[in-house]
C-alpha cells in the first residue's frame, strides 16, 4: 500500500527580509519547492544553531498559520571554539570585517566554517525538521564585493577566492546554504508533499509589476478572500491602472467568479 502523502494547503513561506539571501535560495531551489518569501519580526534567540532555527520555525508557523522554512546562518572560528557562530550578524554590525579579522590576530589558527541551519515546519502543530549544511574554510582580509554580509572574509577550502569573489553559480555549488538546501530538496522529494491548488477560501498572491522607471512589489500573502478581497476584480484593475505605461511581467488571472479563485500565469 502506498504511503499517505501530506497535503500542503499553500506554498511554503520562506521567512527572510534579506534580498541577497532570497536570490541565492531561489537560484538553488529552482522549482523544486513551491515557496513565497515574507519578512517577519521574530525574536533574536540564543543557543545552538539547530535549536535556534527550530524555535524560529515554531514561532513563524504560528504567525503564518501554515508551512514555513526558516534559516539561521553562522560563521564559526575554530580558535574561538565556534564563536561568533549564530551571533555573527551582530558581530559584523558592530566591528565589521576588519574587527572580525582582529579577533583572530592572537591566533595562528585562522580556520573557520560556515554553517547553515534550515528548519521546516508544516504548520503550528508540526514539529520542525532541521537541515544542516557546513563548508570549511578560513578567515582572510576582505576581498571582493562588499554587498553580502561576511562573504568577503570567508575563503572556502580548496579555493583561492572568497565567497564574495566567486561567481554566484560556483558559490551556490559548494556553499553551506546550498548543502543545507540540497537536504531540503531531498526531503521534499522523498515526502512527496502535494500542494493543494484549490484556494477558494485562501488566497496566496505574490507578484511583481514592472514599471518603466522602477519595480514595485505587490504581495498579498495568506489573505482571507471573504474579508480582505471583497471585490478581487476591482482590486486587480486598480493595480493595472497604477501600472500605466508599464508592462506586467507576471500577471494573475481570476477564474471561477463565484469562488474568487486565482491561478498564476507566467
Amino acid at each position: 500500500m502506498a504511503a499517505t502523502r501530506a497535503v500542503v494547503a499553500r506554498p511554503v513561506t520562506f521567512v527572510t527580509g534579506n534580498t541577497k539571501k532570497l536570490e541565492e535560495v531561489k537560484a538553488i531551489l529552482g522549482q523544486s519547492v513551491p515557496f513565497q518569501s515574507l519578512k517577519l519580526d521574530l525574536p533574536e534567540l540564543q543557543g545552538e544553531p539547530e535549536d535556534i532555527s527550530k524555535e524560529k520555525a515554531r514561532l513563524a508557523a504560528l504567525q503564518v498559520n501554515g508551512p514555513v522554512l526558516v534559516e539561521d546562518t553562522c560563521l564559526c572560528f575554530n580558535a574561538l571554539k565556534g564563536l561568533p557562530g549564530p551571533y555573527i550578524k551582530w558581530f559584523l554590525q558592530k566591528i565589521g570585517h576588519e574587527g572580525l579579522n582582529n579577533l583572530l590576530m592572537a591566533y595562528e589558527d585562522k580556520s573557520a566554517y560556515a554553517l547553515c541551519a534550515f528548519a521546516f515546519s508544516l504548520g503550528p502543530d508540526s514539529e520542525p525538521i532541521t537541515f544542516l549544511g557546513k563548508t570549511p574554510g578560513k578567515i582572510v582580509p576582505p576581498r571582493g564585493p562588499n554587498d553580502f554580509g561576511w562573504d568577503p572574509i570567508f575563503q572556502p577550502d580548496g579555493y583561492e577566492q572568497t565567497y564574495a569573489e566567486m561567481p554566484k553559480e560556483e558559490k551556490n555549488k559548494i556553499s553551506h546554504r546550498s548543502k543545507a538546501l540540497a537536504m531540503v530538496k531531498s526531503h521534499f522529494a522523498e515526502a512527496g508533499y502535494t500542494f493543494q491548488t484549490d484556494t477558494s477560501s485562501y488566497l496566496v498572491l505574490t507578484g511583481w509589476i514592472l514599471h518603466l522607471d522602477k519595480i514595485s512589489q505587490i504581495r498579498h500573502a495568506g489573505l482571507d478572500t471573504t474579508k480582505d478581497w471583497q471585490n478581487p476584480k476591482n482590486d486587480w484593475n486598480r493595480v493595472c491602472k497604477d501600472n500605466k505605461g508599464g508592462k506586467v511581467r507576471r500577471r494573475f488571472d481570476m477564474w471561477g467568479d463565484d469562488q474568487q479563485r486565482f491561478r498564476t500565469c507566467f
